[in-house]
């Protein structure tokens, strides 16, 4: 098993070198025109340039602080929403509409109520995360909850436990893979939209860079700011990977 995960590792490796090769040399030597693609060591060059004058940094910022604050609030109430409705058939029944509704919704139709009520500060932004992120944690904690086994309940109850044991010894921890992959799922959802956000925002954040790298044809520019989200988007599902393994071990050895 560790030789074939070292096989992957590579033939992954091995893929994304060639890939950034070729794409280097055909914006080197302009077989493709770098003025719309441009070539890997000139975007990590004028992204080392945006570092070191200082230019990037409060854009940065302003979206780090708007991405975790968005996703904590949506870990916080997804799950509270997810254990209340997934263990209660009325709670569920009460909030389902709300919660898929959501999630089916296209939330660039919320931006400008959203910017009505909040206005375009940072606020407006942690709020656009949190609706982005919120149903799929929601919803993956509620199939975790209703996809414990009957028999672990049934031995709770035959051992004497309450609805409270119930909930946090058994019903807590088989929700949780659930909760991480729903959370994977979030991470992604919650960039998308700081970068809509970012958009409407007020000058401040890396998805105004974006629309101003673009208006103005500065592509290595533009291309270094979608390397930095898809890194943060990297660094973030690693975390969450690390935390799964840790805290859900005893699904991956009974899988082992």
């Amino acid at each position: 098993m560790w030789r074939q995960k070292q096989k992957n590792n590579f033939i992954s490796t091995f893929s994304i070198g060639l890939f950034l090769l070729v794409w280097e040399v055909a914006g080197r030597f302009e077989i493709i025109n770098p003025i719309f693609i441009s070539f890997p060591t000139r975007v990590l060059w004028t992204g080392f340039s945006l570092i070191a004058s200082g230019d990037l940094w409060s854009h940065l910022m302003i979206s780090i602080i708007a991405l975790f604050s968005g996703l904590l609030l949506a870990v916080v109430f997804g799950l509270i929403i997810g254990m209340s409705a997934g263990y209660k058939e009325y709670i569920f029944d009460f909030i389902k509409p709300y919660i898929y509704g959501l999630n089916s919704l296209p939330k660039v139709a919320l931006i400008p109520l959203i910017i009505i009520w909040l206005g375009i500060g940072i606020s407006a932004k942690i709020i656009v995360i949190f609706i982005m992120a919120l149903p799929s944690i929601a919803i993956s904690v509620i199939e975790g909850v209703k996809n414990t086994e009957e028999d672990l309940i049934e031995m709770t109850f035959s051992f004497g436990g309450s609805k409270f044991n119930l909930l946090r010894s058994i019903v807590y921890y088989e929700s949780l893979p659930f909760f991480f992959s729903g959370l994977k799922i979030a991470v992604g959802k919650a960039i998308i939209g700081l970068v809509i956000a970012d958009m409407f925002g007020y000058g401040l954040g890396l998805g105004y860079l974006l629309t101003y790298y673009g208006a103005t044809f500065k592509v290595a520019n533009l291309m270094f700011i979608i390397l930095l989200l898809l890194s943060i988007s990297l660094i973030l599902n690693m975390f969450i990977d690390y935390f799964s393994k840790k805290m859900v071990y005893w699904k991956n050895n009974k899988t082992n």
